[in-house]
């Protein structure tokens, strides 16, 4: 019986700091670099969402912000902008244009910095992209691409180093379009 007891707490106790483990996943471990505000793919309601992203991968539900004003949105056309292969069972994308929108709808050319950051995504995204926009604030270049994998809708915030000339996964949602970003963390 007393064998029993000490069996079933130690088992409680294992699944409890499982339990916690699993719920500390996602919280900010890291330097907090950015929020977002993200809503529902394919959703009629324009309920949002607000998070707050490390550098380590990690993103919490933050208070509701406001979007910086002055960032700077390139919205590229991936149907010309990127083709999209697969050689010898591995995907390989190439950047074709660099032609897009802004925020508005504007046809715009991507500028120098933009045309950097598709070629570092061309050659180091592993799927094929069916939404790809870049977002700077502040002198700092964000990343936001939507991946074509089988039945999933992967949506992926990337850092770009400039010095670097590297993207930083930051994290990973399930059907979201990125609505807006502020690099004020406070």
């Amino acid at each position: 019986m007393k064998r029993t007891l000490i069996f079933f707490a130690s088992l409680t106790i294992v699944i409890l700091s499982l339990c916690a483990c699993t719920t500390h996943e996602d919280r900010i471990i890291g330097t907090p670099m950015l929020k977002v505000i993200l809503k529902q793919s394919y959703e009629e309601d324009d309920k949002q969402f607000f998070y707050i992203v490390d550098d380590k991968g990690h993103a919490e539900n933050t208070d509701t912000f406001t979007a910086d004003e002055n960032v700077t949105t390139f919205f590229a056309d991936t149907d010309t902008d990127f083709y999209c292969d697969i050689v010898d069972g591995k995907v390989i994308n190439t950047l074709t244009g660099t032609k897009g929108s802004d925020k508005q709808g504007n046809f715009i050319t991507a500028d120098e910095t933009t045309v950097e950051i598709m070629e570092v995504a061309a050659n180091t995204i592993d799927h094929d992209m069916y939404e790809f926009s870049v977002w700077c604030s502040k002198g700092k270049y964000y990343v936001f691409v939507k991946l074509n994998v089988n039945w999933q809708d992967p949506c992926v915030l990337y850092f770009y180093d400039t010095a670097k000339k590297e993207l930083t996964e930051l994290y990973s949602w399930e059907s979201k379009d990125l609505v807006g970003i502020s690099t004020d963390i406070k």
